[in-house]
Order: structure tokens, then C-alpha cells, then sequence
């Protein structure tokens, strides 16, 4: 149709002109053919199906007669009779015989194709049973009785039930098709009839499917048997057997037995042609249906023909009006269809056509082309204008910013819709006047626009450009950014100027926070180190002397922060930090300068330095109060240094470096108080950071060495072990005390590779002693661990494997911890401690006496031995509280199954009052001093001549007890 409204009046009447010469008398004769084949296979169909029905009911007819035919001579079998009527012998001898004439007689009708059983119930409630299965004592009562009723109710000789339960629950055949008819008896007497009992034939349903599976069927047909209870008897699916038909299919089954003939019956989908014929002594229905598609499966090789044919006629067609439009009416249409367009300004102006004939269709195509070209030159001019027009109005939908055009001769100003809308102006109406614009300009920002445009207007600047705000229609202000050129007459004065207006309140706002941040801490909102540092770098430089003088610097560091942000997240850490900057600003003055450097340390920066040292009591004692983070009390403190300025300070870098040495000097002395800075504390601190390098370098080149103490027993002094001590000597300064390096260690990362060094000392030293030391006997080596010793997990993991490359059993070795290694992290220490005493090796918890809650620890930790600290030991002789309370410590030791070690023991006197207090060993100069490694063996070598204890060899006098 689309062709026939595209093509010229003469073509169309030309299409169909040949139209109804060729493909429509072949259409016609081909539907003509196509309907008579189709009415003569749905006739013949009919009869055949029609047939084929009659032909399978008068066969089930047949089956049905022979089963009335067994019921009938049943019932007329005289013993039958006889011994279902109540006048019948009713001893037990005639009962049994009965039973025995009546089951000789039902057997021989067995033979039945198809039969499952035969059953005669009589009224008194005998009943006989032949069939699949001999138990013929499980009845179904209901089954049993419902068909009773039913065979009196139909008024039929035999009534047919249909498919139904099996009265006899233990047959193989749970659903039967079952045959039923009542037993009657005339009184001769009376002449009345009564039933007597009732005869049930039950035959199986797959009976019905060997007959109906003979039937020759065609592609997709299928029979069904429906009973008068719209029950499916036989069904190509023997699952259905049983079930109830399709709704539908009854339908249309009950329009075809009233028609007599066939229906058309849409099923799973498909359109069916569907016969139906009575059952008529059954009140059953047995159907053919058979699919359409197979019906006309043979005419549609008419129906393909008559396409072929029908399309053939069609091409043929077009391509005569091809050739004919080609050669006559294309021209003719294209220069039509070329001025339509033209006239819906849909043609390109640069379209020709194409010339092809030099008659009179060429002659109309030459003219049209002559006429496109003066439309086209006169096109060109108006696309040239409008496209300028189109640039200009594009630019103003596109672009964020404000467009304006200013008449400085009418004072009219144009402002792009955006000035509206970035303004929130969209209900009010401009005045298009330049008041629209300057009169929202910010107060503070109204002199400086008028100066740059003016500036501009009379030739000073060659554009206008100034930063600046405008007023929101909520009274809120926004950033703008204007730009403009003047336009100028002939003699240089401005006519005109345009330009734009560019939001720029977003990078002004970011601008701002930038300033904000870099001179802000994010967490507390105080000021941060960059704050800081230019602030005292401004001081330091403005001021005049006597300003530098008073000027003061606290340097804060929180004490015990660590524990609180590992133990309670750093959720918990942050909250601190925060509620810390606000009790620090509660005990500040305005002009004070408070800042977060980060992590736990902060600055305060005081302009009188004179109220520096009652500042930092006061900030000690708000910090010392518990904090409050939810529900959890939190306890912490903290440590101040102060640096005061003065002459000599060049930056603000060395006055912050001063008030941190400061603050370290602070937390060396006990934490919880403040130092203020003196330059002899920087000495010292050049002095330390020269002897941890120095330190380093002793650990690689071998200056540092372990000496051994030995350990003994209170009882007759035997040898029980050693201690070992590191000692180091400087080449240039010569002995340095253990309590100087040590502790250096301990502060820097040295501690680990010392430790590390220490343990690995000993395990050789033991390797190279195992000749001298006897089978069995208790020698141990007792090395030191720092803190961060054992809660290093490299270390601790890395013992195992130390002590295979050595050789040596963990059983010789002793770990000494003391209590502030434990006091922080006690479960976190003990898991270590356990890991340890796995491998055989014992731990004794050193300095014991000196902490605060020593004798908490001893039921909670996996320990061997406590050593009494030497500051303890050496008051027993003079103080009695002393002594008492190393009675105590003693006894509660011993309870707990924990030996005591005695240090620094030096007297006889302090031997003998803790041989009377039942110390167990001790140690100290009273024993021997320190051996080094060759005087140690010795000692070992020694000790199996003398009995294997130091007062045979005269080291230690005898002390009685």
C-alpha cells in the first residue's frame, strides 16, 4: 500500500489494471480449489472418524455384554441363590459347604480377559471372593455399600459404576472398573421380592487400553472413555485413569453427542476436530479427537502452490511498473515530489535532478534545476544571518554564566534569563535598567565595581574585570565574577558594553575551606602546627624584645594515650582528643593560642610568660580528672615542657625543639608534671642521641659483653645458675654503666636487637659449658627482657628457632620480666609467658617490691620465682617493718608455689636474716661480683671439686641459721 500511495495516478491505474488481468482470477481459482479440497477431507473425516467411534463402542459393547452376561448367569445359578437366601441352612457344616459349591462355581468364570475379581456379598454378611488374591478378609465397607445403593438406585439390571475403589482393599488393583448387580428373591410364600446380596465384577482399566491401543489412529489423534461421573475410564496417559476430564473437554465432548456429528475443540493450544458417541447402557462417552494439522496436512501443498503462483504474479507486476515508471513517470514525479518538499522545507537547496531525456519531461526537469538555483543563492544569505542569530541565542541556553548587554547611550541593560535564575528572581520582573544589576552589588563591594568600570569606560584598563557579590533573593550573597569589553564610536568614546557574569561561589567556598584546613585540625577544631608556626615565627620577627621576652610555649603530651586507643579503639582515642581540647580551652584565656600538633601532643601558646608555670600546674591538674567517653571511665594525665623565648631564638622550630626536650625531661621524672627548658637539658639530649649512635655502632663492632652472677642457694651456697649482665665499654670514654645504656635502649629501637644479641650470647655460652656442667644438675642462665622485649612477636617467635640452632634445651634458660613489663597488659603478658614456660623455659619476675600492686600479680601469672628488688634487701637489717614484710612476701611466695630470689645481698647479716625467713637463693656481692665468661667456667670447673657449692672453694663465708 505504501508503493501504491508513493506512485503516480497513471502507474496506480496501470498496477491495477494488470492486477485484475493476472493475480486476482488466480487467486480466486486458487482459494476456490484450496476450499473444496478442505471441505472434502473434513467430510471425508468425519465419516471415517464417525466410523472408527461406532466401530470401538460396538467393540466395548461386546465387553460389556460378556460381563452382564457372567453376572446374569451368576445370578442365575440356583446354589447361588439357595445359599444367599435366609431360609438357607445356618449350622456351620451348610455355611461351609455352601461357601464351598458357591467359590467351586465362581472359579470357573475366571478366564475373563481382563477380569481382576469377583465378589457376592450376601445380606447376612457372607461374602465370597474369587480373583487376583485369595485374602478376601480387608473389605472396603464404604466401597462395598456405595455400590449397593448405586446398583438399586440405577433401575438397570447391571449397573456400571465406572472406574471406583476396589472393595477388596488387598487386591493389586486399587482402582477397578466395576460391574454391580443386586441379587433379588421372591417369597414363595408371600410372593415378595427382597434382595439377598449383591454381585460385584471388577475388571481392570488397562483392559479398556489393550482394545483401544489396536485402533489404528492417525498422527496426534487419541481416544478418550469418560463415565458418567465425567471420570476418565481410558485416557493415552495411564497416570489420568481415574482422574477427572478437563472442564472443557466435557464441554465440548456433551456439544458433540448432541450434535451427532463433530466439534472443533482448541486443546493443549492446538485446534482438534473432536467425534463423540454414547455409551448408552453405561451412561460412558467415547471420544476421537484428532489435530487439524493432520487432517489438512495434504492440501496444503494446494495452498503453497497457490502462494508461489500468487507472488510470481505480484513481481511480474512490479517489474512492469518498474520499467514503466523509469522510463515515463519517475521524471515527472520526481520534479512533484521535489516542490512538495520544497514546500515543507524538508529539500536540500543544493538538490538537481537528474536530466535523461532531451523531450519535453527533460525540458520541465531543466526548468525546475534553473529554479533551485536562485532559490539557493537567495537561501544562502538567510542561512548566513540566522545561523549568527542561532550561535548567539545557543550560547546563552548554554552557558552557566549571566550574559549582558549594556546601551550606555538608552541605559538599557539586557541580562541573559540565567541572572534570574542563578538569583533566585523567577517571579520578579526586571526593569532592564543597569539598577537591575549595581543595586545588588554587596556595600562592601560597591565602590570597587563602580572604580573598575569607570576605570574601563574611560580607557585606563582594556577590560573590565573585578570579583565581587551579589544579593540572592533569599538575602544571602554569591560570588560572581564579571567580565566586559566596551564598544567605542568613531571618536573613541564607549557606545556599548557586554560581557558575563560567572558564578564562582563554590570556589570561593573552597577557597575558604582550604584556608580553614590548612591552618585548622579536622578533629578538635583547634588550631594546627601550621597555625602555629607562623604565629610564633610572627612573634618572633614583629615584636620588639621586650615581646619576645614574655612570650612562652607549653608543650603537652598525653600520658597513657597508647593504652586508651589499643584498648578501646580509636573511636574511643578520637572522643578523648576532642574532649581534651575542650577542658584545655575551658582553662585558657582568649588571647592564649591553643594547638594540636597531632596524635596526643599539643601547644599552648601564652603571650605572658610569667603565668607559664601556674598555666601548666592548672592544665595538669584538669587533665588529671577521669574523662567520661559513653559509659566508660577513662583515667589520664599529662606531661608539660615549657620554652620560654628570648635573644638567642631565631624560629619557631627551636623554641617548639626546646619545649619538647622539655616535655621528655617532664615525663623522665615520673610523668604528670611539668620542666621548664634550660640548655642544659639540650646538652644532655646531643649527649644521649651521640651515645645511642654510639650504642648502634658497639652492637656491630662487637664492644658489648655479658658477665655472669651467680646465683646460689640459701642452704650451703650451692650454684644454682647465673645472671647474665650486659656490659659496655666505650673505647674513648671507657665503662659506661648498664643503668645508662640499658635504659637508652629501652627508650630507642635498640632494646630489640640487644635483646635479641643478649639471648643469643647465652645460648652459645651454654653450648660451650655443657661439658662442664654435670648430668641433672639445676644450672641455669638468667637473661633480662624489656618490656618491649616480650610483647615483640618477631622475637618471641623467633626463640624456638634460636635455641635448635644452638642446640640448647629451653630447660637451662630463665626469662626475667619485670613488673612494669606486665603491669599495663597482664593477659597480653601472660599469654607470652606461657608461650615461653611451653618450651621449658622459667620466668621470674624481677625488681619484685618495687611496683605498686606487685603481689597482684603473683596468683595470675605463669611464674617460677620473684626476685626481692636490692632496695629492699638492703633495709632488712635496720627497719623491722622491712623485714615483716618480707616475712610476708616470703610466706605468700611459698603458698603459691613460687620460689624467692634475693638480690643485692652483700652482708652476713642479710643472709642470715633470710635464711631465717626461708628465702630460697640469693645473689649479690656477698656471692661473688660478675665473672666474665672464662672466670664463669672456672667457677663450673671448680664446683664438682668442692662439693658443688661456694663455700668449699672459700668464695662465701658459712652463715648459720
Amino acid at each position: 500500500m505504501a508503493l501504491l500511495r508513493a506512485t503516480p495516478r497513471i502507474t496506480r491505474k496501470f498496477i491495477v489494471y494488470l492486477m485484475m488481468v493476472s493475480v486476482l482470477p488466480l487467486l480466486a481459482v486458487s482459494y476456490a480449489s484450496y476450499q473444496s479440497a478442505r471441505d472434502t477431507v473434513m467430510a471425508q473425516a468425519r465419516q471415517t472418524v464417525a466410523a472408527l467411534v461406532d466401530g470401538q463402542v460396538r467393540l466395548l459393547d461386546r465387553t460389556l455384554d460378556q460381563v452382564e452376561g457372567l453376572i446374569a448367569n451368576l445370578s442365575g445359578i440356583e446354589d447361588i441363590g439357595r445359599g444367599f437366601a435366609r431360609d438357607a441352612p445356618q449350622d456351620d457344616y451348610g455355611r461351609l459347604a455352601t461357601q464351598a459349591r458357591i467359590g467351586y462355581i465362581l472359579n470357573g468364570y475366571l478366564n475373563l480377559d481382563g477380569l481382576v475379581s469377583i465378589d457376592l456379598f450376601a445380606a447376612d454378611g457372607q461374602h465370597f471372593h474369587v480373583g487376583d488374591t485369595l485374602d478376601g478378609s480387608r473389605l472396603d465397607q464404604a466401597a462395598r455399600d456405595r455400590l449397593y445403593a448405586q446398583a438399586q438406585a440405577s433401575g438397570r439390571t447391571v449397573h456400571w459404576a465406572g472406574v471406583s475403589a476396589n472393595v477388596n482393599e488387598a487386591s493389586r488393583h486399587p482402582q477397578v472398573l466395576a460391574a454391580a448387580r443386586v441379587l433379588m428373591h421372591t417369597d414363595r410364600a408371600t410372593l415378595n421380592t427382597k434382595p439377598i446380596g449383591l454381585i460385584v465384577v471388577n475388571l481392570d482399566p488397562g483392559s479398556l487400553g489393550r482394545q483401544f491401543g489396536t485402533a489404528r489412529l492417525r498422527t496426534g489423534a487419541f481416544l478418550t472413555l469418560i463415565d458418567q461421573q465425567g471420570r476418565l475410564l481410558y485416557d493415552p496417559d495411564p497416570q489420568r485413569v481415574g482422574q477427572d476430564a478437563d472442564p472443557g473437554f466435557l464441554t465440548a465432548a456433551a456439544r458433540a453427542v448432541n450434535r451427532s456429528g463433530a466439534v472443533r475443540l482448541q486443546w493443549r493450544a492446538s485446534p482438534y476436530l473432536l467425534n463423540c458417541e454414547p455409551v448408552a447402557r453405561a451412561d460412558w462417552t467415547l471420544c476421537h479427537a484428532i489435530p487439524e494439522r493432520t487432517l489438512f496436512a495434504e492440501i496444503r501443498v494446494i495452498r503453497q502452490t497457490a502462494f508461489v503462483a500468487l507472488v510470481l504474479s505480484f513481481l511480474v507486476v512490479a517489474g512492469a511498473t518498474w520499467v514503466y515508471s523509469q522510463d515515463l513517470v519517475r521524471p515527472i514525479l520526481e520534479v512533484i515530489t521535489s516542490f512538495k518538499r520544497l514546500q515543507s522545507n524538508s529539500l536540500d537547496p543544493s538538490t538537481r535532478l537528474p536530466v535523461r531525456t532531451r523531450d519535453e519531461i527533460g525540458e520541465l526537469v531543466s526548468g525546475f534545476n534553473a529554479f533551485m538555483d536562485t532559490l539557493s543563492a537567495r537561501a544562502a544569505a538567510d542561512r548566513a544571518l540566522r545561523a549568527s542569530e542561532e550561535r548567539y541565542a545557543l550560547a546563552v541556553r548554554a552557558t552557566n554564566d549571566i550574559l549582558w548587554d549594556w546601551d550606555l547611550q538608552t541605559q538599557a541593560l539586557y541580562l541573559s534569563p540565567r541572572f534570574q535564575d542563578l538569583l533566585g528572581l523567577g517571579g520578579t520582573r526586571l526593569e532592564r535598567t543597569p539598577d537591575d544589576w549595581l543595586e545588588r552589588i554587596h556595600p562592601d563591594d560597591n565602590e570597587a565595581v563602580h572604580l573598575e568600570i569607570g576605570r574601563h569606560l574611560d580607557g585606563t584598563t582594556d577590560f573590565f574585570c573585578h570579583e565581587y557579590r551579589l544579593r540572592h533573593h533569599n538575602g544571602g550573597y554569591l560570588w560572581f565574577l564579571s567580565r566586559g569589553l566596551a564598544e567605542r564610536d568613531g571618536d573613541g568614546l564607549p557606545i556599548r558594553m557586554a560581557g558575563s557574569h560567572t558564578d564562582i561561589s563554590d570556589r570561593k567556598r573552597a577557597e575558604e575551606q582550604l584556608r580553614h584546613d590548612a591552618l585548622y585540625d579536622h578533629l578538635t577544631g583547634l588550631h594546627n602546627r601550621t597555625w602555629l608556626q607562623a604565629r610564633l615565627e610572627r612573634l618572633l620577627r614583629g615584636g620588639g624584645r621586650t615581646q619576645r621576652l614574655s612570650l612562652a610555649v607549653l608543650f603537652i603530651d598525653l600520658d597513657r594515650f597508647k593504652a586508651v586507643n589499643d584498648t578501646l579503639g580509636h573511636e574511643a582515642g578520637d572522643a578523648l582528643l576532642i574532649a581534651v581540647a575542650a577542658r584545655l580551652r575551658a582553662e585558657l584565656r582568649a588571647e592564649d593560642g591553643l594547638v594540636r600538633l597531632g596524635g596526643d601532643e599539643f601547644v599552648v601558646l601564652v603571650t605572658e610568660g610569667r603565668r607559664a608555670a601556674d598555666l601548666a600546674a592548672r592544665l595538669i591538674s584538669a587533665l588529671g580528672r577521669p574523662f567520661m567517653l559513653g559509659d566508660q571511665e577513662v583515667q589520664t594525665g599529662a606531661s608539660i615542657g615549657i620554652a620560654h623565648t628570648g635573644p638567642d631564638y631565631r624560629s619557631a622550630d627551636e623554641v617548639l625543639r626546646d619545649a619538647d626536650i622539655a616535655m621528655y625531661q617532664a615525663k623522665d621524672q615520673g610523668k604528670g608534671r611539668f620542666q621548664v627548658f634550660d640548655h642544659g637539658m639540650r646538652e644532655r639530649i646531643v649527649n644521649r642521641l651521640e651515645m645511642e649512635k654510639a650504642l648502634g655502632h658497639a652492637l656491630s663492632t662487637d664492644q658489648l659483653t655479658l658477665v655472669y652472677q651467680p646465683i646460689v642457694s640459701m642452704e650451703g651456697y650451692r650454684l644454682e645458675g647465673f645472671e647474665a649482665l650486659a656490659r659496655w665499654v666505650h673505647p674513648r670514654l671507657g665503662p659506661v654503666p648498664p643503668d645508662q645504656f640499658v635504659t637508652m635502649a629501652e627508650e630507642s629501637n635498640l632494646i630489640i636487637p640487644l635483646g635479641r644479641w643478649a639471648f643469643s650470647k647465652v645460648c652459645r655460652r651454654l653450648r660451650a659449658w655443657q661439658s662442664l656442667i654435670a648430668p641433672g644438675a639445676p644450672l641455669r642462665i638468667a637473661v633480662n627482657f624489656s618490656p618491649r622485649q616480650l610483647f615483640d612477636e618477631d622475637l618471641i617467635d623467633a626463640i624456638p628457632r634460636i635455641l635448635d640452632d644452638h642446640g640448647v634445651s629451653g630447660e637451662r634458660l630463665v626469662i626475667e620480666v619485670t613488673e612494669t613489663a606486665i603491669l599495663d597488659e597482664t593477659q597480653a603478658a601472660a599469654r607470652v609467658l606461657e608461650r615461653l614456660r611451653a618450651l621449658g623455659i622459667r620466668v621470674h619476675l624481677d625488681d619484685f617490691g618495687t611496683g605498686y600492686s606487685s603481689l597482684s600479680h603473683l596468683a595470675g601469672l605463669p611464674i617460677d620465682a620473684i626476685k626481692i628488688d636490692r632496695s629492699f634487701v638492703s633495709e632488712i637489717e635496720t627497719s623491722e617493718r622491712k623485714r615483716v614484710m618480707l616475712h610476708g612476701i616470703i610466706l605468700l611466695a611459698h603458698q603459691l608455689g613460687i620460689a624467692t630470689i634475693a638480690e643485692g645481698v652483700e652482708t652476713a647479716g642479710q643472709a642470715g636474716i633470710l635464711l631465717a625467713e626461708g628465702c630460697d637463693y640469693c645473689q649479690g656481692y656477698l656471692v661473688s661480683y660478675p665473672l666474665t665468661a672464662a672466670d664463669a667456667a672456672g667457677l663450673l670447673s671448680a664446683r664438682g671439686e668442692a662439693g658443688g657449692t661456694l663455700t668449699g672453694l672459700g668464695m662465701v663465708p658459712a652463715v648459720g641459721g
